[in-house]
């Protein structure tokens, strides 16, 4: 097999890398498919009890095994980049942006979902690495902020 190429087993596809080493796709469908094969992983498959019913936990949710959260970095290496930057920098290419886009969207939702339940500084900043807008700056005024609690006196 030639040194550019790299057999991935989760799609049955090769993937063609240019000198950057960044993959070549033969069609905006290529991506597209990675990407739902990554995140289809990410899911786990659901545990069964002997009885073949899924096992649920406390709340009622289906309890699933090999289940993990989506990342940026795992998003890219399903994708065939060597690191989270290249993809970064690959989705201004106009025939595959709105796929990467929207892949990364749904790794951001679930990064928000996790915030919201749980463990929320990590997530933030995963959300402030990886996602611009997450900063806590929105390009404006770094000044002072003054707050008024009313109740309170300068007594």
């Amino acid at each position: 097999m030639p040194f550019d190429r790299q057999f991935d087993k989760r799609s049955w596809c090769i993937i063609r890398y240019n000198k950057a080493g960044c993959p070549v796709f033969s069609n905006a469908g290529e991506p597209e498919r990675l990407a739902e094969n990554y995140f289809s992983e990410c899911e786990g498959t659901p545990l069964l009890d002997e009885n073949g019913q899924i096992v649920r936990d406390k709340q009622f949710k289906p309890v699933f095994d090999g289940s993990r959260p989506p990342t940026m970095s795992g998003l890219a290496l399903a994708l065939g980049f060597p690191d989270r930057k290249s993809l970064l920098g690959y989705r201004a290419k106009p025939q595959v942006q709105r796929i990467i886009s929207r892949a990364m969207s749904r790794v951001q939702a679930n990064m928000e979902r996790l915030l919201l339940e749980s463990g929320w500084q990590g997530t933030k900043f995963l959300l402030q690495s990886d996602f611009p807008g997450y900063d806590g700056h929105d390009g404006g005024d770094d000044g002072e902020i003054q707050m008024l609690i009313k109740g309170l006196s300068d007594d």
